[in-house]
């Protein structure tokens, strides 16, 4: 999961259920808060997805990859608001 770019610290302020929420998260898988915070933000960004694609097409360019993760990113979250109750 670590790029190349490096690691930067960033502050953020966030609800309290939510920090709640990812610190039960990293207790149970037994990860650091941080590693739970990036997992969550790289799955809603759909960075992994981007990496798959450049991966799997190297014939597409940057940013031919970054509007079919885009396009991807949109079909999944269009999908999981039809499955929500």
């Amino acid at each position: 999961m670590a790029t190349s770019a490096g690691k930067v610290k960033v502050t953020l302020t966030l609800d309290l259920e939510v920090v709640r929420a990812y610190r039960l998260a990293a207790a149970r898988k037994g990860l650091r808060d941080n590693q739970v915070v990036e997992e969550a933000l790289r799955a809603q960004l759909g960075v992994g997805a981007m990496e798959a694609l450049l991966k799997a097409a190297p014939r597409m360019d940057e940013a031919q990859a970054v509007q079919a993760a885009n396009e991807e990113l949109r079909a999944y979250r269009k999908a999981r608001g039809k499955a929500k109750p």
